[in-house]
């Protein structure tokens, strides 16, 4: 389980941020990435089956901390925002829970659907001026602060 954390640690002075995508479940890929990682985002789908699947990801993420003494940050990302009144209640419902998640929210977009199947191409670059973009971009930026922060506490 420490293969990953073995590989990342050698390219470390080279990179600012890596980010390692896995897809849902909590299968061995995850859990190699979990004792690597020093950060955790959870994107989520604002309803009642993400919101219910949390408590176990929240459990296996408990599991591997003891191995990986660095995981310091973990907060859940919504996506596929809509103002639909249930997926409103749904990010309320998240923001008001036990789960630390971020102010920024990945609004749903067809583009982004569309980008998927782009190869070798930003979404910045396919659709730049999309409300999508502009919120990965503000993610970015308060991802960044939160580091920073993390850092800044951590050396005080």
């Amino acid at each position: 389980m420490t293969r990953l954390k073995e590989v990342l640690d050698q390219v470390e002075d080279r990179y600012d941020y890596c980010f390692i995508d896995c897809p849902p479940g909590v299968g061995i890929n995850v859990l190699n990435v979990l004792a690597a990682a020093n950060d955790v985002i959870i994107p989520i789908k604002a309803d009642k089956n993400a919101l219910d699947g949390m408590e176990e990801l929240t459990e296996v993420i408990e599991e591997v901390r003891p191995y990986n003494l660095g995981l310091s940050l973990v907060k859940c990302l919504v996506t596929m925002f809509t103002n639909d009144i249930e997926v409103v209640k749904g990010e309320e419902a998240l923001q008001k829970s036990t789960y630390s998640t971020f102010y920024t929210h990945i609004r749903h977009s067809k583009k982004v659907n569309a980008w998927t199947f782009e190869k070798g191409k930003s979404l910045v670059e396919v659709t730049p001026r999309s409300a999508a973009t502009r919120d990965y971009k503000n993610l970015a930026l308060e991802y960044m602060e939160l580091t920073k922060e993390v850092k800044r506490n951590g050396n005080e």
